[in-house]
C-alpha cells in the first residue's frame, strides 16, 4: 500500500494515510505519544502550542471536516490504529452502542479509574442498608461522601445488582 499524505492545520502539517504527522517545511516525521489511550502530536500553529490526537487529524485529511457533534471512531476498536480506512465518524451515542456490542466498553471494573470493585459495591450498599454510614464506607473503600452516596443511591454503578 502506498503512503498518502494530505495536508492539515492550514497546511503547515501533513498526515499520512498510516497516521504519521509530518511538518511540511522540513518533512521531519514528528515523535507521537500517548495521551488517554490515544496517539497524540504537539504542534504549532500561528504562535499556539497545542496536543492533537493523530487520529483526528488524520481522519480530518483524509475524510474532510467532521459534521458538528460527531467523533471519530477507529473501525477495529485499535486505538493505535490510525490508517485513513480504519476511521470514521459516528455520534457519540453511535460509537458507545458499537463499544458495547463489540465488548469495549470500558465501564465498572474495566475502567481505568474505577476504585472498587462490584464485590465491593454489593458489600457497601449492603453495610449502608444494614445501618452502617456511608462516612464509614468513605473511610473504608477511600472514596469521596459523593461517590459513596451515588453508588448506594444506584446512579453510578447501575449494572451492579
Amino acid at each position: 500500500m502506498t503512503t498518502m499524505w494530505k495536508p492539515v492545520l492550514e497546511g503547515v502539517y501533513e498526515v499520512s494515510s498510516l497516521g504519521d504527522v509530518r511538518r511540511v517545511s522540513t518533512g521531519r516525521l514528528l515523535r507521537q505519544q500517548w495521551k488517554d489511550g490515544y496517539r497524540s502530536v504537539t504542534l504549532s500553529t500561528g504562535g499556539f502550542v497545542r496536543r492533537y490526537y493523530a487520529h483526528r487529524l488524520v481522519a480530518e485529511g483524509f475524510l474532510g471536516p467532521s459534521l458538528l457533534g460527531h467523533i471519530v471512531n477507529h473501525k477495529d476498536g485499535v486505538r493505535s490504529n490510525n490508517t485513513w480506512t480504519n476511521l470514521e465518524y459516528t455520534t457519540p451515542q453511535q460509537n458507545s452502542q458499537r463499544a458495547g456490542a463489540n465488548g469495549q466498553l470500558r465501564q465498572g471494573e474495566k475502567h481505568p479509574h474505577a476504585k472498587v470493585t462490584a464485590d465491593d459495591v454489593r458489600a457497601m450498599r449492603e453495610a449502608v442498608k444494614l445501618g452502617a454510614s456511608q462516612k464509614s464506607q468513605c473511610e473504608k473503600y477511600g472514596l469521596t461522601p459523593c461517590t459513596v452516596n451515588y453508588i448506594v443511591r444506584g446512579i453510578t454503578w447501575k449494572s451492579v445488582k
